[in-house]
């Protein structure tokens, strides 16, 4: 009862206290959580965990209050609160390994995309690629994963905001208004990562996903830039191309299989396709 009075009075008066006492007190409470959880480490193994779960959580949103209360642009809160997110959710997870912890590491990497593309303009889908293939080299695979996954969907932001959902909040933490160049050359590079995965895992899903990303990363390049007839009439050639080069690969690659078995029942229709058409 004393704490919930306590949080209703400095609720009531969060206006009138200093920007420095907020700040500390926000990093503090957060603190105060984290090592509330290490101390019952041993005793409360369970309520401990729960308790670490929540520090990790409650970063981001507590780092961007305690950003908004010195009066930072909202940019710079959503990139600071993003990178304490991240850092703390990968500290948390290597030493309780909880996986939900792991998945807030792609939340939290997002949330710097967001603040950072605001700042420096570039755009979001180009850092989120970018935050998949640093994952990838460092050896967190599933992360990876979710990161390159989430890439080609982020056009739906922009779907969103012209819905007259968050049209503001999203264009000010730099989600929304990208390039159209953005979204074939994110998603090649999603598809890129989510493939490298599949072929060292030797993983027909994760192939399938790769193919799909990169197919869904080319329609949208070919039709948002209006390309002449002659474009379109290459798309068969160019698949051909693409399974022929895949064939050549090891038979110990997933992709290679797949185009193997597909040479035949693929390539020729196709090829045929393209050398009818121009004629049609």
């Amino acid at each position: 009862m004393l704490l919930i009075a306590s949080i209703i009075v400095v609720a009531g008066r969060w206006e009138a206290i200093s920007p420095i006492v907020r700040f500390s007190g926000l990093v503090g409470s957060l603190f105060a959580v984290a090592f509330t959880a290490e101390a019952a480490r041993e005793r409360i193994r369970s309520t401990a965990t729960a308790l670490a779960v929540l520090a990790a959580c409650l970063t981001a949103p507590v780092m961007i209050a305690a950003a908004a209360a010195l009066e930072a642009s909202w940019p710079v809160c959503v990139a600071l609160g993003g990178g304490a997110a991240l850092v703390a959710a990968e500290m948390q997870s290597r030493r309780w390994k909880v996986g939900s912890l792991k998945a807030a590491t792609a939340v939290a990497a997002g949330l710097v995309a967001s603040g950072v593309a605001a700042i420096t303009s570039v755009p979001v889908g180009v850092l989120g690629a970018a935050a998949a293939i640093g994952a990838l080299l460092l050896g967190a695979r599933r992360r990876s994963v979710a990161l390159a996954i989430v890439v080609p969907f982020i056009p739906l932001l922009d779907a969103l905001a012209e819905a007259g959902v968050g049209p503001g909040t999203l264009a000010r933490i730099g989600a929304i208004g990208s390039d159209p160049w953005v979204v074939p050359a994110s998603s090649f590079v999603a598809a890129l990562v989510i493939g490298i995965t599949a072929h060292r895992r030797n993983s027909a899903p994760l192939a399938a996903t790769s193919l799909a990303v990169g197919l869904w990363g080319g329609l949208f390049g070919l039709t948002d830039a209006s390309p002449g007839v002659a474009l379109w009439l290459s798309v068969p050639a160019a698949f051909v191309v693409i399974i022929e080069a895949a064939a050549t690969m090891s038979g110990r690659s997933i992709f290679g299989r797949w185009a193997d078995r597909a040479r035949l029942a693929v390539t020729s229709p196709l090829a045929a396709a393209g050398v009818m058409l121009p004629t049609v």
